[in-house]
């Protein structure tokens, strides 16, 4: 719906000032439950939205890092 599109959005806004939204941040500052679900958005509409993965380096849990890629 539209609250969706406005995430989206503005999550798009945050990938082209560079940068890196995490999962509690994007909970957070936009409100988005779920990152993966506005970024496979983004890249449904065309955005070339990436992921590196990483681990934490105290806990070991790994998770995913976004950015727009060129």
């Amino acid at each position: 719906g539209e609250r969706m599109r406005s995430q989206a959005d503005r999550l798009l806004h945050h990938f082209q000032q560079g940068k890196v939204p995490t999962l509690r941040g994007a909970m957070i500052d936009f409100g988005v439950a779920s990152l993966t679900r506005r970024v496979a958005d983004l890249r449904e509409r065309g955005h070339n939205i990436q992921k590196n993965m990483k681990r934490n380096p105290v806990t070991g849990q790994r998770y995913a890092e976004y950015y727009l890629a060129d």
